[in-house]
């Protein structure tokens, strides 16, 4: 069973889109599985992909007795073996992490179904692979979504965007769901709403968390607050005060929008923000020439903020915080 070409092309340009070079593409025709890498900021990351789209349970013509909401692929690839009894492998390849992935555009967005390939490295022929349509729209809008099984396993949906963090976590995000992942809420902002992360889901849940961090920042913010800059692929989510601080949080209002240069600056203590949001550039030695080009273009500037809630904007008790830390 072939890959399809439509899946490749979409990966490809959501991965660009964000900064991510592919480096390994398959040429049509497309195996089942494929060898996919891309590389980000001098990290490379080598898979090998297995991949069905996805399609729903219900419609015409149907003869499926599942939930009405639930979505689903089967393992059917290049290797598998029809016949009673007879088990299949998932492929294996020296320096390639193996993947098991669904997928469905929906409204614009590739959205993407990860399931443990542990569990599944054995199969049978046309094993069926389910997920919850509001697992599908909860990673469309938020960026990545986790769905407990009955059976234990945990499925991990995201955006195409989001396939490069997925590798980096994708260990701790099958081994460990969020139970506010499973209240079948839809928050608009990341769900730890001014508290402290939870300890014990921090290893499973903190890539899911990021990037739904980062994703309310990138379309609320759209630029830097600091300079202006626009341009997506250099913009960056900043925490105020970091989240492994007790007062740490994912909640936008402990997030500044910044240009990977003012993110730097800003961690460094070069850069600092005030809890009225005026800009601060002390003295620095070893900047030379530049650092007076940065005091003479941000120092008493004011943050360039969106229009968003005064709960969504950066708090000025966390800004005190941060600014603090360097007086």
């Amino acid at each position: 069973m072939p890959a399809d070409a439509e899946f490749v092309g979409a990966l490809t340009a959501a991965l660009e889109s964000r900064g991510s070079s592919i480096l390994v593409v398959p040429n049509p025709p497309i195996p089942n599985p494929f060898r996919f890498a891309l590389q980000y900021e001098g990290c490379t990351y080598r898979t090998l992909v297995h991949v069905r789209r996805l399609t729903p349970q219900r419609g015409a013509g149907t003869d499926h007795r599942r939930a009405s909401d639930e979505w689903h692929s089967q393992m059917i690839f290049d290797s598998s073996v029809r016949g009673r009894g007879v088990r299949s492998h998932l492929g294996r390849l020296p320096g390639y992490r193996t993947v098991l992935l669904g997928y469905v555009p929906l409204v614009g967005s590739l959205v993407v179904v990860a399931w443990d390939v542990n569990r599944r490295a054995e199969y049978a022929y046309s094993r069926s692979l389910q997920v919850k349509e509001s697992t599908l729209r909860r990673a469309k809008k938020l960026g990545v979504a986790q769905q407990a099984s009955r059976g234990g396993e945990i499925v991990v949906a995201f955006r195409g965007e989001f396939f490069r963090e997925y590798l980096a976590g994708k260990t701790a995000l099958h081994a460990t769901v969020d139970d506010r992942e499973q209240a079948g809420s839809e928050p608009d902002v990341p769900p730890d709403v001014l508290q402290p992360r939870a300890r014990r889901a921090v290893l499973g849940t903190r890539a899911v968390r990021d990037i739904r961090f980062k994703n309310f920042l990138a379309a609320n913010y759209r630029k830097c607050v600091v300079c202006g800059l626009d341009s997506r692929m250099l913009l960056e989510a900043a925490h105020i005060v970091a989240v492994s601080e007790a007062t740490g949080s994912d909640h936008p209002s402990n997030g500044l929008c910044l240009c990977r240069n003012c993110h730097a600056l800003f961690d460094a203590g070069t850069l600092r923000i005030r809890p009225d949001y005026v800009i601060e550039i002390p003295p620095v030695d070893g900047l030379g020439t530049r650092a007076a080009e940065l005091y003479r273009t941000f120092h008493g500037a004011r943050l360039q903020l969106p229009r968003l809630g005064r709960d969504l904007l950066p708090d000025p008790a966390k800004l005190e915080r941060a600014y603090e830390r360097w007086r």
